[in-house]
């Protein structure tokens, strides 16, 4: 397993790269999907985590109780995506 920080600096990535590459359009919300292993190690997101990723410190307490709850949505609209889960796709980690 992958930590919280790893795990989300590899989505982000991801999407940076989409968004480079034109194959993503920017849009409030955008449909990401992730296997549920990512979505655990996301869920291991702290609040120190988000505080060091410059989050607010009261976004950083929505998201992290979210997660704490096994709820992405937060974080998902914090990173501008909505999660789609498929067990049958890579880690992205693996990218």
């Amino acid at each position: 397993m992958a930590t919280g920080l790893d795990m989300y600096k590899a989505v982000m990535n991801v999407i940076r790269d989409e968004v480079r590459a034109g194959t993503r359009k920017i849009q409030p919300i955008a449909e990401f999907t992730i296997n549920h292993l990512d979505a655990s190690d996301l869920e291991r997101l702290t609040y120190a985590d988000l505080i060091a990723l410059n989050y607010a410190q009261d976004i950083a307490q929505e998201v992290s109780s979210a997660l704490f709850h096994a709820n992405l949505v937060p974080l998902g609209r914090t990173m501008g995506v909505k999660f789609k889960f498929d067990d049958d796709i890579p880690s992205w980690l693996d990218n």
